[in-house]
């Protein structure tokens, strides 16, 4: 049965009594899992004391729906207990915060003319009420800001519900008595749930709130930032405003992609393409299936889809989107520079085809792009961390066939892997002189490649592998240039397939994808 988050505070962290072999308790799912994302973020907590003012601003008063009557309304300004109604100064336990809480964000978002059917705090601390995830997931948060509208992409409904697809925000309500951390890592898996099944998630919030105070976190591809705590009863104003955007019906202010969003039953992703009068031009595609997405929140994040389009042709392309550090291309060429260059050689026979990239647009000015530092309004040349930064590229590369785990034998995977070794080969030899660097560093993945086949024909042969949950590691040795994509040829004589599996390469993963005429494998750490 799925458990509360709220209540692992209260919980023990052992599965109803039970120890291991050597006789210590065994964590819970919820622990286990908070643990495992508490490790992927181990480092990339920052604290902004600007937050609230940068992402939240108070509204001056001509302006605000704050109004003097709203005011009488929902708060109490006498002197000496000047509080918001109905939340209790001294709750014996979080069900007792929970719904006065729902209630007065509800009531702020009336005020200001948010319709119910678009957005609406939920209470989802009681067991019967859960936030509901695909996969299905043991934790849900305290409450949870849900909403609907075309920014919804991956949602079917009409009007808010209790689901990740619906997710603005998540809630984890404590006791100022309870581990505030630990309050933050829950809050940082269910915001984790809401990425996994939000594809057009550029970053997004999620409080943690007692009964005297709120902090605001901001989480993205480099981590989360934290705002400073604020005594939302003597600073009613910022509480307002807290609420009123993270219920914004702006998609720059509540984070999402605009360039991917819902359109009826479809959802569709818009990239600006070059034409012949050397402008750009909106171009719809309209998405079929979720390829591939990378599992931690923190890193590329990156996600293949399968799409129709350009806009109403019925052609087939795999789209690609990833987050990447500036740093990770010091001195390498960027995976779309190097399927422009071997595509501009005439290499086409084993070799994917690239269609178009482009670092996305948060907005529709060329010069406004998605990156974790314009997010996060940091000027990258005063910070320190630099390293943070990451820039939302997309690719859309020719696609073909269906997956590469519906091999109907293993000759026939044995073969794809015997054939793409055959195509390396031939990309290498085809080089000059003036080829680009990357293509040198090509040549030094074919031992990589040899090795991986070798370790697939080992594992046919003696009956071992399974490829639908094959996972290949690798040591250390077989290392291969970081952001890089690798360009593998695939069997001519046969129908092939995408494929969903995943190999490590130290500390890297690789989602392959076939075509008719051949394979990119793409790295996605």
């Amino acid at each position: 049965m799925s458990v509360s988050a709220s209540s692992v505070t209260t919980s023990t962290t052992s599965t109803q009594g039970e120890v291991d072999s050597e006789g210590r308790p065994v964590l819970s799912l919820v622990d286990r899992l908070v643990q495992h994302v508490g490790r992927e973020m181990a480092d990339t907590w920052r604290r902004d004391d600007q937050l609230l003012q940068k992402f939240f601003p108070i509204e001056p008063a001509p302006d605000s729906k704050f109004s003097p009557q709203a005011r009488k309304e929902l708060y109490n300004d006498n002197q000496n207990q000047k509080r918001w109604k109905g939340i209790p100064s001294k709750p014996k336990s979080v069900s007792r915060l929970c719904t006065p809480l729902t209630r007065l964000m509800n009531t702020i978002l009336h005020r200001c003319g948010i319709s119910r059917r678009t957005r609406l705090f939920l209470n989802t601390h009681s067991e019967y009420n859960l936030v509901v995830s695909t996969p299905p997931s043991p934790m849900s948060p305290s409450l949870f800001l849900a909403g609907a509208g075309k920014e919804f992409a991956n949602a079917a409904a009409q009007l808010p519900r209790a689901v990740t697809q619906s997710g603005l925000c998540p809630i984890e309500v404590i006791l100022d008595t309870d581990n505030h951390q630990a309050a933050r890592d829950r809050l940082a898996v269910n915001i984790h749930l809401m990425f996994q099944n939000q594809d057009n998630r550029r970053f997004a919030y999620g409080l943690v709130i007692t009964e005297k105070e709120v902090t605001v976190y901001m989480f993205d591809h480099s981590g989360a930032l934290a705002s400073r705590p604020s005594n939302y009863h003597q600073e009613p104003e910022q509480f307002w405003a807290i609420i009123t955007g993270l219920a914004s019906d702006k998609t720059e202010r509540t984070g999402f992609d605009s360039s991917i969003f819902g359109d009826g039953r479809c959802a569709k992703i818009r990239t600006f393409e070059p034409t012949q009068l050397d402008c750009s031009k909106a171009t719809h595609y309209t998405l079929k299936a979720n390829l591939f997405q990378f599992h931690s929140l923190v890193g590329r994040g990156t996600i293949c889809w399968i799409v129709r389009g350009p806009d109403d042709s019925d052609s087939t392309f795999a789209i690609k989107d990833a987050w990447i550090a500036p740093e990770e291309l010091d001195g390498r060429e960027s995976e779309a520079t190097l399927l422009h260059h071997v595509q501009n050689r005439g290499v086409v026979a084993g070799v994917v085809q690239i269609h178009h990239s482009e670092e996305v647009r948060r907005g529709l000015e060329a010069t406004d792009l998605d990156t974790v530092f314009r997010n996060r309004r940091v000027e990258a040349s005063a910070s320190a961390d630099r390293k943070l930064d990451r820039v939302h590229t997309r690719v859309v590369m020719d696609a073909y066939y269906n997956t590469l785990d519906r091999f109907t034998t293993r000759k026939e995977l044995l073969l794809a892997f015997h054939d793409a070794v055959l195509g390396m080969q031939d990309l290498n030899f085809s080089r000059d002189n003036n080829t680009l660097s990357t293509l040198q560093l090509i040549a030094t993945s074919t031992t990589w490649l040899v090795s991986c086949t070798a370790i697939l024909v080992s594992e046919i042969f003696s009956s071992i592998l399974r490829v639908q949950k094959a996972t290949v590691a690798f040591s250390s040795t077989l290392t291969m240039p970081s952001g890089l994509g690798i360009l593998l040829p695939t069997p001519q004589n046969l129908k092939l397939y995408s494929f969903r599996p995943v190999y490590v390469v130290s500390g890297m993963t690789f989602p392959i994808f076939y075509r008719a005429h051949g394979v990119s494998c793409l790295g996605t750490s």
